[in-house]
């Protein structure tokens, strides 16, 4: 079963240019992974499944404290995370930064694992 968080928003320090340091900037998370929801789709209990809010407290919480300078670096925090639970068995981290060119709607990184 795939399962995929969109657009997660936070604020984080990252980036390269003085400013950026300074103050924290909107960034988006999205992920996605896959793992066996077999027995969670049968019983409809999440003491099977993984849960997936829990997933999203974690992102927040790397990115706000991570203080990466690429947002490349910020996508694999958060994969590692990911990868170190042996239900998921794939997936991918999106981090996009919305400031990141006037003239673009965003930039952004992905990783797959």
């Amino acid at each position: 079963m795939i399962i995929r968080i969109e657009n997660i928003e936070t604020e984080a320090v990252i980036g390269t240019l003085e400013h950026e340091r300074r103050c924290p900037q909107k960034i988006l998370i999205c992920i996605e992974f896959d793992y066996d929801a077999s027995d969670a789709a049968s019983s409809d209990n999440l003491e099977y499944g993984i849960d997936y809010s829990k997933i999203a407290e974690r992102a927040i919480t790397i990115a706000g404290e991570s203080g990466c300078h690429l947002i490349e670096s910020l996508a694999e925090k958060i994969a590692g995370v990911l990868k170190s639970d042996s239900r998921i068995t794939s997936g991918s981290v999106e981090v996009k930064k919305p400031s990141a060119i006037k003239e673009a709607d965003y930039v952004s990184a992905t990783t797959n694992f």
